[in-house]
């Protein structure tokens, strides 16, 4: 779907009583603007990091200042190299090797590539300078660490995202058909998935920007609500058509 598209279809899906317009498109395109809602919602997930991350670093050392003394300490082996991630590729040695993973860690420190073609591995976090946590150099270790882990985080909860919403979209489907036809609302289960992914645009794009914030059930609240008046609006009229006819 091109953007220009998507753009007209994002600000027809905020409105629930435009859904009618957007039931006319096929169901391979209602999920097509799902997919790129959810990579819009990933930009600003991204975004959303940079004022997080500084806000995680204040109040680290806001609280690391409350410490007289602290330091971290911790010990681990392996026999064999151990991935921790797939994507990015972080991988746990015991030994002080630096060719596995994007990302390693090993007796040294934390060992990072560069993105550059052959490029030098670099040690980017050494485990002396995070053993006392009250040192200020030790701060930018610890927040440079939290990035590192930020993309492994963010494509873990994309894919918890996805199947939440799938799900839901089952359910809501199911239910909505049901409830509305208690009412004789004649609605096709076509049209009712496709209102529930259209009704899904405020609820992604609010889980993705607070989630590094805080976490809420209003999201799925608004989706529900979202979902319910698009169903009523759209039925009562193909309801007021019957009757014409």
């Amino acid at each position: 779907m091109k953007w220009k598209t998507y753009i007209q279809r994002f600000f027809l899906s905020l409105n629930p009583d435009a859904h009618k317009d957007l039931l006319e498109y096929k169901q391979r395109e209602a999920w097509a603007f799902f997919a790129q809602t959810l990579l819009v919602a990933i930009i600003l997930l991204a975004i959303a990091c940079i004022p997080a991350a500084m806000m995680a670093n204040a109040g680290f050392s806001k609280t690391i200042g409350q410490f007289d003394t602290l330091s971290v300490s911790a010990s681990a082996e392996a026999a064999q190299p151990v991935t921790l991630l797939k994507n990015p590729d972080v991988t746990y040695t015991s030994s002080n090797e630096t060719t596995q993973g994007t990302v390693m860690a090993n007796k040294q420190g934390i060992i990072m590539k560069s993105y550059i073609w052959y490029g030098t591995p670099k040690q980017v976090i050494s485990w002396d300078s995070v053993k006392d946590a009250k040192n200020p150099a030790a701060h930018s270790s610890w927040t440079l660490l939290l990035i590192l882990l930020v993309p492994g985080v963010a494509l873990l909860f994309t894919v918890a995202m996805i199947v939440k919403y799938i799900l839901l979209f089952l359910i809501a489907t199911i239910i909505g058909g049901i409830l509305f036809g208690l009412f004789k609302f004649k609605l096709k289960f076509d049209d009712l998935l496709k209102q529930a992914l259209y009704s899904a645009t405020p609820m992604i794009i609010l889980d993705f920007a607070l989630f590094p914030f805080t976490r809420s059930l209003w999201p799925v609240a608004l989706f529900g609500a979202y979902f319910i008046i698009s169903l009523w609006l759209t039925g009562e009229r193909k309801q007021g058509k019957k009757k014409e006819a």
